[in-house]
């Protein structure tokens, strides 16, 4: 019976958190590059980075931005 009753909480426990009221989202458009490169790109740096791809992207601090070009690593 000792092992049985943390089971019986988790179980009891988990049915409360089910019934939560669902709330409505709000519409979010997500856009994004559709180049399929498996098979065609002979290592990870072929690619590009347009300038309108770099000025959509939100980023911290500075070497963020340059991570969105392929192969580049920013320590």
């Amino acid at each position: 019976m000792f092992f049985r009753s943390p089971l019986l909480l988790a179980l009891g426990t988990a049915t409360l958190s089910a019934h939560d009221i669902a709330s409505e989202l709000t519409p979010m458009i997500v856009s994004g590059k559709a180049e399929f490169m498996l098979g065609g790109a002979d290592t990870a740096s072929k690619g590009q980075t347009s300038r309108e791809e770099l000025l959509e992207r939100p980023w911290l601090r500075k070497g963020e931005l340059l991570e969105s070009v392929p192969g580049v690593i920013i320590t």
